[in-house]
């Protein structure tokens, strides 16, 4: 009932909340303090400390002369270290209480100088470059540091990892630090509760992914899919605005969280390819060997621009994998494979948040500023309700399933039972009957012929007993192995039928008995099935071993069917037969 009822509210608790996000992530932000720094605004792409200090000329850097990203005034294209400069006026200066400076659109990380003065910084700059990108900016002021009626001059340090928006027009606000300071937290308390609450809901689908686990569901999607849950769960956590102010966020973890980011792709494709039955190919493969070294490399110490070619590499491999999941999607979606719509819908809605994500780091639009990342964070929790719709309808159509393989066991049992009967009634009792009879007249008789006739008769009682015998089980599995029987058996159903039988049997060390068993019954229904329901007119077999597993092969020329289709009509019991015996 846990495992049922869970994954449901998480479902719809997501979808829920991210529609909230949605249309949160829209509304502007509040005013704040009417005293709103307007100035002349200058940048330039560098790292100099001596550009904090006023007497330094800024005639020759770039101006900012309209709002939006600075990227259109000349901005690096590739992440990196500027400067901000504001020169500005301030008449009214509130009296009482502390000064406060609040900035917004600074970026990743800064140091904020106010007429030469270090005043504050969020992140860190340099080599344990840490990302703050969540954090509003807030500092606080010295009053014999703010000049009023002359110039001042607030200088910023900016140092941006991801590419893009090195360079967005920041709104400046000066008044009384406490003002400030509630309408920070009252800003920052919406993208708090929706960190909050999303984290619960990745608790609670990590939780049922472990209660799924401990019940008894092994199908290794799923377990994949858990995998792809927890994994970017840890890196929400990480990157969420709650870590970095419960002061947990270090040069390490943030190396780590580019390192698990780097990762999920890789997760996702693995999970495509085990939902939709697919091979992993060696592109595929390749792909994910990509990531994974682009992982291990984010977690080794490197220059910032080494990082940043890093990511560029890593937004190049995720635009291929993109790729590359649409067409799985599609081809699954053709091959009418269960549960492949609301997957695909999830890939689809995950992909074009991914998408917006990498066009919102890239500066050309901001979705909104919620919690970091907004868009996939959206697309992962839509992916997720659609997994979980698709493990419902899995569940309901394999317990329909259930109810219908019980039913239709019940009747191959007893058709079973008739087929035995009659086959004993029809073959083996009138063979005997017609051997007492020839016993009865060998008494009036006494003819030596009619001795001959009862040996062949009990003879021919005996073969067709051992053929009933040897239909319900070889005698000789034991002793001759899988390899040797399946090769009797085929050439035996070939001679019966006229259909060409190829068996290619290479097993070096034999199976258990019980393996060995379940296999001569799948071979035995697939044969049997080939001979009298698709119109084949050859059958390939292949048995191999590896590893740890023993793989058998069963392929013909026939018609075909829709297995799908059969399984929700209750049809195909020898193939569900086989699916048990197999697993």
């Amino acid at each position: 009932m846990i495992r049922t009822i869970l994954p449901k509210c998480t479902a719809y608790g997501s979808l829920l909340l991210s529609v909230i996000i949605i249309l949160y992530a829209h509304q502007p932000a509040e005013a704040g303090s009417p005293n709103l720094v307007i100035g002349q605004k200058r940048f330039k792409v560098g790292d100099d400390l001596r550009w904090a200090l006023p007497e330094h000329d800024d005639s020759g850097w770039t101006p900012i002369c309209a709002p939006g990203v600075g990227r259109s005034h000349g901005a690096p294209a590739g992440g990196g270290i500027s400067w901000r400069r504001i020169r500005f006026t301030i008449r009214n200066i509130p009296d009482g209480g502390n000064l406060g400076i609040s900035l917004d659109g600074i970026g990743d990380a800064d140091e904020t100088f106010l007429n030469g003065l270090r005043i504050g910084g969020e992140g860190s700059i340099g080599k344990r470059f840490v990302r703050a990108a969540a954090a509003e900016r807030l500092y606080r002021i010295p009053r014999s540091l703010l000049r009023s009626d002359r110039d001042n001059l607030l200088a910023v340090r900016v140092m941006n990892i991801l590419p893009g928006g090195e360079a967005h027009e920041t709104d400046i606000r000066v008044g009384n630090h406490g003002d400030l300071a509630i309408e920070k937290t009252r800003r920052e308390g919406g993208v708090k509760k929706v960190e909050t609450v999303l984290l619960t809901l990745y608790f609670a689908f990590v939780l049922s992914s472990f209660l799924a686990a401990f019940s008894g569901v092994r199908e290794t999607e799923y377990r994949t899919f858990s995998i792809f849950a927890i994994l970017y769960a840890v890196i929400y956590l990480l990157s969420s605005l709650l870590f970095y102010e419960a002061g947990l966020k270090t040069h390490f973890i943030q190396k780590l969280t580019f390192s698990l980011l780097s990762l999920a792709p890789a997760v996702v494709l693995v999970f495509l390819c085990q939902a939709y039955r697919e091979k992993l190919t060696n592109r595929l493969k390749c792909m994910v060997a990509l990531f994974t070294i682009l992982a291990v490399l984010f977690l080794i110490s490197l220059p910032c621009q080494t990082y940043r070619l890093l990511i560029f590499a890593w937004a190049g491999l995720l635009l291929a994998a993109i790729f590359a999941s649409g067409i799985l999607s599609l081809r699954a979606v053709r091959r009418r494979i269960p549960e492949s719509v609301p997957i695909t819908i999830g890939v689809t809605l995950l992909s074009v948040g991914t998408l917006v994500g990498m066009l919102e780091a890239a500066g050309i639009f901001a979705i909104g500023n919620i919690f970091v990342e907004s868009a996939p964070g959206v697309g992962v929790q839509i992916m997720i309700v659609c997994f979980i719709y698709g493990a419902d309808a899995r569940f309901s159509r394999g317990m329909h399933g259930m109810k219908l393989f019980s039913e239709r066991i019940l009747v191959a049992h007893e058709e079973e039972r008739k087929r035995l009967a009659r086959e004993l009634h029809d073959g083996l009792g009138q063979s005997l009957l017609a051997t007492k009879f020839n016993l009865q007249r060998m008494n009036q008789e006494k003819e030596d012929r009619l001795i001959d006739g009862v040996v062949e008769e009990l003879s021919g009682c005996i073969d067709e007993l051992r053929e009933i015998s040897a239909g319900l089980r070889p005698p000789f599995l034991e002793e001759m192995g899988l390899a040797a029987v399946i090769r009797m058996y085929g050439n035996k159903v070939a001679a019966k039928t006229g259909i060409q039988v190829d068996i290619e049997a290479d097993l070096q060390q034999r199976p258990s008995a019980r393996i060995e068993d379940n296999l001569f019954r799948i071979f035995q229904e697939a044969l049997g099935n080939a001979a009298k329901h698709s119109g084949a007119g050859n059958v390939k077999v292949s048995l191999t071993r590896s590893k740890d597993r023993v793989v058998m092969e069963v392929a013909d020329d026939g018609h075909g069917f829709d297995y799908p289709n059969a399984l929700s009509k209750g049809w195909g019991i020898g193939l569900k037969t086989m699916e048990e015996e197999s697993s």
